[in-house]
């Protein structure tokens, strides 16, 4: 038997993940439907079904997004009890990656934005004054990114390095290489800009999880 928390264990929930992948013929039919309601309708019948959790076609897009953050969360940590104990640690940090825009958006002093004091998850920190925002941050789950806040611009940086500590394997954050953040424009995953000096700065608005998956590259060949 397989033991669950094991590299093989972990190759093998994956692999079946990898099986359960939209057929081209799916991408196909989405791509082709234009109003939200038989979208949604055509995609629960599809590997998108979870995903879809809590959404309707009268959800707001602010109601889509948190649904979709908290889906997030959701895999982040079921894949992550799939690996290695000293692995997971790194892994279940992804689940902060929704967390980075709205971060950076509140140490620079912005005004929280109305989706922001709505979402549970920052319901309490948007409702803190402007100069207690650090401490609060430094005393809940996120404090590893409390050494950000008099920087903003480095949060994203903060993030990769806590990442990275310990006995974390080193290629779980490789896909975050700051060469490759270069090349993601306004409408990539958190809404990433890079200013004329390469400093990394996160949009305040929501973050476009529905152009993220959109993007999802599509398997190629006939399934």
């Amino acid at each position: 038997m397989i033991e669950c928390g094991s590299l093989e264990y972990a190759q093998a929930r994956i692999g079946a993940r990898h099986g359960e992948r939209l057929r081209e013929a799916d991408w196909h039919r989405i791509e082709v439907l234009r109003e939200l309601r038989p979208l949604l309708e055509f995609a629960r019948s599809t590997a998108l079904r979870p995903w879809l959790a809590g959404i309707d076609a009268d959800s707001s897009v602010h109601r889509l997004e948190a649904a979709l953050r908290d889906r997030w969360r959701t895999v982040v940590g079921e894949v992550a009890s799939w690996m290695p104990a000293r692995w997971r640690p790194a892994l279940a940090w992804w689940s902060v990656l929704p967390d980075l825009a709205p971060l950076q958006h509140l140490a620079r002093d912005e005004e929280p934005a109305a989706w922001m004091r709505d979402d549970d998850a920052w319901r309490e920190l948007c409702a803190s004054a402007p100069e207690a925002r650090a401490a609060r941050l430094a005393g809940g789950p996120l404090a590893a990114l409390a050494a950000a806040w008099p920087a903003p611009e480095t949060l994203a940086q903060v993030w990769q390095e806590t990442g990275r500590g310990g006995l974390q394997p080193p290629f779980v954050f490789s896909a975050l290489h700051p060469a490759r953040w270069a090349g993601l424009r306004n409408n990539g995953p958190l809404g990433l800009k890079r200013s004329a000096n390469g400093a990394q700065f996160l949009s305040p608005g929501p973050m476009p999880w529905v152009c993220v998956m959109a993007k999802i590259r599509r398997p190629e060949g006939p399934q």
